[in-house]
């Protein structure tokens, strides 16, 4: 992507930085284990998702569970499917896409987004967890309860930093689990939202994969772009403290 003139310096380095700590902590396996609460924060977005999408097409969402190898699971009444199943991979795109927005058009709003997000993680899990002693406990109520305090008692800057941090995590994590998605798809592994989405459209279900892969790098693309532009200058966060 082309830096013009009118995108925001400081909210380039964010971006960057973040994507640097990933990448770096992913290549090195004893640090790899900070990544590991943030990846279980993927896939409960993706599966609230699926939750969220059941509900709003007139279904029911009974339950969910994030295991600890990443996978997870989402327990729905009937809805409209045809939302439903692509609904965890997109909308973890379209989560990462609005927090890396928030976190360059809010900036000051960082620790109120964060208690927020702490909140609602909090909520979703003890209304709809499988079981509260599991991963999903440990990821809904236990990281949602970091979240939570890094919003009520850490500053601006860092506050700031961390919501990008997270936003980074879930666009990077989103094309990853889709690319991941491709591969078991491409080798029989079972089911999965592709060959749901292929048994109500059959055109292959490793078509539908592309089809998700696509959708996930345009969205996750329209929002860095907007992010780039940069907040208004009443809006800005100094991050130099901590960067």
């Amino acid at each position: 992507m082309q830096l013009t003139k009118d995108m925001d310096k400081s909210m380039l380095t964010l971006v960057l930085t973040s994507f640097g700590i990933i990448v770096i902590l992913n290549f090195i396996p004893i640090l790899n284990v900070v990544l590991f609460p943030f990846k279980l924060f993927s896939t409960f977005v993706h599966e609230t998702f699926h939750g969220v999408a059941a509900i709003v097409t007139g279904g029911s969402w009974v339950k969910f569970a994030v295991n600890f190898n990443t996978s997870g699971v989402a327990y729905t009444r009937p809805g409209l499917m045809m939302v439903i199943a692509p609904a965890g991979y997109l909308g973890t795109s379209l989560m990462g896409g609005i927090l890396l927005l928030l976190s360059a058009r809010m900036a000051n709003a960082a620790k109120k987004v964060l208690v927020t997000i702490g909140l609602v993680m909090m909520t979703i899990t003890f209304i709809f967890a499988e079981s509260w002693f599991s991963t999903t406990g440990l990821v809904g109520i236990i990281f949602g309860a970091f979240i939570l305090l890094m919003g009520l008692f850490v500053n601006k800057p860092i506050a700031a930093f961390l919501l990008n941090f997270l936003a980074v995590t879930l666009c990077m994590n989103a094309i990853i689990d889709v690319k991941n998605l491709f591969s078991h798809t491409s080798a029989g592994a079972g089911f999965n939202d592709a060959v749901a989405m292929n048994r109500m459209i059959p055109i292959g279900a490793m078509t539908w994969s592309i089809i998700y892969i696509a959708l996930s790098l345009l969205i996750t693309y329209i929002f860095v772009k907007k992010a780039l532009r940069g907040p208004t200058d009443h809006t800005k966060t100094d991050v130099r403290g901590i960067l």
